[in-house]
């Protein structure tokens, strides 16, 4: 079973993501945070294998965050989760080691498999963004 853990600052996307995996049986949301600070609280005492990581969590950009997660968990699959089409946020965070960036306004389906896939070693990238971006990235559906 695939541990996942969700930050998003937004309660309503947590719930909704929540539901959504839920619905999953290989899946299960271990924790549902609102900050870095508490993600990374959470990858300290538990082991993780998939951060669904919203892009701007406040006033804190995840991406200049990525690193942190990175060292604490080396192993866990990070997957951008952003309501914005940035290429360039997109880029950078797979250079600091996201296995994907992926738009919220995918279908439910799409972020499932999108979660397998990256779990599996393959990059994840919305097809709203040129796969161009990233070497290797596969576009996913929305």
């Amino acid at each position: 079973m695939l541990k996942i853990l969700l930050v998003d600052d937004h309660a309503v996307v947590r719930d909704g993501l929540a539901a959504i995996l839920s619905t999953e049986p290989s899946f299960e949301v271990v924790a549902a945070v609102a900050s870095i600070d508490q993600a990374l609280q959470r990858l300290r005492g538990q082991a993780i294998d998939v951060v669904l990581l919203d892009l701007l969590l406040g006033e804190d950009n995840a991406v200049d965050r990525l690193d942190s997660i990175r060292q604490i968990a080396p192993d866990t699959v990070v997957l951008m989760l952003s309501s914005v089409q940035d290429e360039r946020q997109a880029r950078q965070a797979i250079r600091q080691g996201a296995a994907g960036f992926l738009t919220k306004d995918m279908d439910a389906d799409a972020l499932i498999l999108a979660i397998k896939a990256a779990t599996r070693g393959e990059m994840q990238l919305s097809s709203k963004l040129d796969p161009r971006l990233v070497r290797g990235a596969g576009a996913i559906d929305s």
